[in-house]
């Protein structure tokens, strides 16, 4: 039976706060041998050919038509065909998301994420990242291809959502929230891009994510999920807030839709007084999941912290 979904293309279930979702972390060291740094976009436009040469047996034969495309990353990833739904076939969310790409001191630190099918590739998944910023230049990278292809299990970790949930909660629930927009921040509804943002909207941005992402990629926890983190309008509504945001502007080049597209956004930070603990919940699962669009490029990535 095909999932139900709303008007938006979200699914809905019975109850989300009996709804969990396992993810794996995979991290990345990498080291220049110059001095060239790259961001998420790179990345991102780097990953897609790599994967396909990695995994695509048949590259002759488009995706929607070939036999072995259950059974291929690159097809996962960026050729995930669609699903029935009550309201007709939807396109799942892509199950990964790069989740951190901070460069300090020379060092580049990379964090991905990933859910449901994405999971049994990790390894692979790891392999693809590796060559990916291989072909962007000359890097050192650890864990490398050998590390990934022969390495144990240690190399990745699995985890659930309601544990960093309560483990951030516990970590941060006293005094006053800061949330820093690691990285630019694009929330768009209707066709509209916002370019600032409320707590508000920050929290009905994080609701709709964590939503479709656990509509296709969670499972019923018997009661043990992320409790009632989506009943937020009273926790959220009325905090005092100081926000320190502007808008940057930036633009990426699609080689496949052979067209620049914006990916400008939201940079700064909030400060939060007085949120409770299922507000601050909430926020935790955007500091996880990230927020907005073009998260497997590295955008929406935010970080709490009492300050």
């Amino acid at each position: 039976m095909g999932l139900r979904m709303n008007q938006r293309g979200v699914p809905k279930t019975i109850d989300y706060s009996n709804m969990d979702m396992d993810f794996i972390t995979l991290g990345f060291d990498v080291r220049p041998v110059g001095r060239y740094e790259f961001d998420g976009k790179r990345l991102r436009s780097a990953l897609g050919p790599a994967s396909r040469r990695l995994a695509c047996e048949r590259p002759n034969v488009r995706c929607n038509a070939c036999d072995m495309r259950a059974g291929c990353l690159y097809a996962l990833l960026y050729e995930p065909g669609t699903i029935s739904t009550g309201s007709g076939p939807k396109t799942p969310p892509k199950p990964y998301v790069l989740r951190r790409i901070i460069w300090k001191n020379g060092v580049g630190t990379i964090e991905y994420l990933l859910f449901g099918p994405a999971m049994d590739f990790a390894r692979m998944f790891g392999v693809a990242v590796v060559n990916a910023i291989h072909s962007i230049g000359d890097y050192q990278v650890n864990p490398g291809v050998s590390n990934w292809m022969n390495g144990d299990d240690s190399l990745f970790r699995r985890d659930s959502v309601s544990k960093y949930i309560k483990k951030r909660i516990k970590e941060l629930d006293k005094g006053v929230l800061r949330v820093d927009i690691l990285t630019s921040l694009r929330l768009k509804s209707n066709g509209k891009t916002f370019s600032d943002v409320t707590i508000e909207r920050f929290a009905s941005f994080i609701g709709r994510r964590a939503r479709l992402l656990l509509g296709f990629y969670g499972y019923d926890a018997s009661g043990h999920g992320i409790d009632e983190m989506f009943e937020m309008p009273d926790q959220i509504n009325g905090l005092k807030t100081e926000s320190f945001m502007a808008w940057k502007d930036d633009h990426r080049y699609s080689a496949r839709q052979g067209r620049s597209m914006p990916t400008g956004g939201i940079t700064g930070y909030m400060k939060i007084t007085g949120i409770d603990s299922k507000g601050l919940g909430l926020l935790a699962l955007g500091e996880l999941l990230n927020i907005g669009s073009m998260t497997n490029m590295g955008h929406g990535a935010i970080e709490l912290r009492r300050g």
